[in-house]
Formats: structure tokens, C-alpha cells, sequence
């Protein structure tokens, strides 16, 4: 009877032993868990330095003071920081076109400059020089170049932008217009009847694969997209240009304004703006 009583007793000590044991470890476990882990903070972006200073320009009909021109065959370098209160995983570097200023509308058959970069990266602060080759032949024109970065949550940090213009080397040369019809840049015009617009489009190197857009602005500055030709990719030098418009009889009466863009191969742009009164 002694010798069962012992043991009992020893049974509810070794319980209480790994009951303690589990208490201290499990109060232990919830006092190292690191409070990052339901941390919503995002991590930070800052651009340390770059080869090519920020200018300020009117683009897409809004000023930007983000502005990076570059010239094609050259090196775009930006040395950015990460920093985070949790554990960084990955960035990404987003180069793409913004020809049509993202209506969405066709480019031309040309060489647009494209990057897409995802980088994995550890710990809680780093610091990485970015340098993005510019092929010699990429098409001139305006671009947007993007920065993200993500922590190991999931949390993203907010985007760094730039605006780039970019400058082809071989062709920096805007193709030209020259009208024969109408033969006045500012012109009068009564609803339903027909205007015409005439003239020969020419380039110092190649229109080939270019194109040439037609567009109006009425009095209420509601734009009007009204054609989008493109050019062979034989095309040469010239482009007889003839495009007919009947002004409908709803049209807002008024003053407007008629733009005609050229592309040339290399996306270099010339603008012909002509104003039209509708009667």
C-alpha cells in the first residue's frame, strides 16, 4: 500500500512537471514572437542617386516634374534604398511605352524600349544600383519606368515613378507636313459641308512603318478622334497625304482646333494644329 501511494505521488509531480514546462514554454514561444508578423507597415523606397537629372515638362497635357531624357545606345543608373520593419522579398522594375498616353490606342510598327525586372531580396534594408541599357534603336517617345518593392507580408511600398522621354540617336530629326489645302491655318466652315486637308508629308530618313493621326477639339474641348493611318514598311520618304471630313450637323458651333500628327520609323512626332470656326 505504501509503495502505491508513492507512486501516485511521483505520477502527479512528473504531470505537474510537464504541465509546468508547457506553461513556461509556451509563455516563452508568445513572448520571442516577433511583433513584425502582424506588422502592416509599409516598407520605403528612396532613390539615392541617379545619372540623369529630373526636369520638369509638359507631357500628355499635364506637367510632370519627374522628367528623365535620355538618349537611346546610353545607361540609365538609379541607385535606390529599401528599407522595412519586416523582412524585404522582392522588387520589380517596370519599363513600358506610353506612346498614346495610355488612351490604349495602336502604336506604330517600331521598336518600342521594354523592361520587366523582378529581384528577390533579403533582409531589412538594401541598397542596389539599377542600370538599364537603352538599345540604340528603340524608338523615340515617352515612357514610364516604375519601381515596386514587396516584404515577406505582402505590404507594398509606395511606387517610385519617372517620366522618361526618350531620344533616338540615329534619328532625333521630327518628320515634316506641308499642307496645300487648306492653304490658311485658321479657316471658317458651315455644319454638313465637307473639309479637306491636303499635302505631302516627308522625312530626313524613313517614314517606313510611321503613321499619321487626325484629330479635333470642338468649342466644349471635347476630343474627336477621326483617323489613324499607318505607313508600309516601305513607305521611303514621302506620304501624299489627302483625308476628307464632313462636318455633322450636330457639331458644336464654335471655334475648334484640327491636329494632324507624323510619325516617322523612329516614333519622332511633327504636329500641325489648324483652327477651324464651325458655323
Amino acid at each position: 500500500m505504501i509503495k502505491v501511494i508513492k507512486q501516485s505521488k511521483i505520477i502527479k509531480r512528473e504531470i505537474l512537471i510537464i504541465a509546468l514546462l508547457a506553461f513556461f514554454f509556451s509563455c516563452k514561444k508568445e513572448s520571442i514572437e516577433p511583433d513584425a508578423k502582424n506588422n502592416t507597415e509599409k516598407p520605403l523606397i528612396t532613390v539615392v542617386s541617379k545619372n540623369i537629372p529630373t526636369i520638369t515638362e509638359n507631357l500628355c497635357g499635364s506637367s510632370f516634374n519627374n522628367v528623365l531624357k535620355v538618349n537611346t545606345g546610353t545607361e540609365l543608373q538609379i541607385q535606390l534604398n529599401f528599407k522595412s520593419v519586416n523582412t524585404l522579398s522582392q522588387y520589380k522594375i517596370d519599363v513600358h511605352n506610353n506612346f498614346d498616353c495610355h488612351s490604349h490606342g495602336k502604336i506604330a510598327a517600331s521598336n518600342p524600349w521594354y523592361v520587366l525586372k523582378l529581384v528577390d531580396v533579403v533582409g531589412k534594408n538594401y541598397t542596389v544600383t539599377e542600370i538599364l541599357d537603352i538599345p540604340s534603336n528603340s524608338s523615340s517617345g515617352n515612357y514610364h519606368l516604375t519601381f515596386r518593392l514587396l516584404d515577406e507580408l505582402g505590404n507594398e511600398a509606395q511606387p517610385v515613378e519617372f517620366n522618361i522621354v526618350l531620344i533616338n540617336s540615329n534619328d532625333s530629326i521630327n518628320p515634316q507636313l506641308i499642307l496645300t489645302t487648306p492653304t490658311n491655318d485658321s479657316i471658317g466652315i458651315d455644319r454638313g459641308n465637307n473639309l479637306n486637308f491636303t499635302g505631302i508629308m516627308t522625312d530626313n530618313l524613313s517614314l517606313n512603318g510611321g503613321k499619321y493621326q487626325v484629330s479635333y477639339k470642338d468649342s466644349a474641348n471635347t476630343q474627336f478622334d477621326l483617323e489613324e493611318t499607318f505607313f508600309s514598311v516601305t513607305q521611303g520618304l514621302t506620304y501624299n497625304f489627302n483625308f476628307n471630313y464632313t462636318i455633322p450637323n450636330f457639331a458644336v458651333k464654335g471655334p475648334s482646333l484640327f491636329i494632324i500628327k507624323v510619325f516617322d520609323e523612329a516614333n519622332n512626332v511633327y504636329e500641325k494644329k489648324i483652327k477651324v470656326t464651325i458655323n
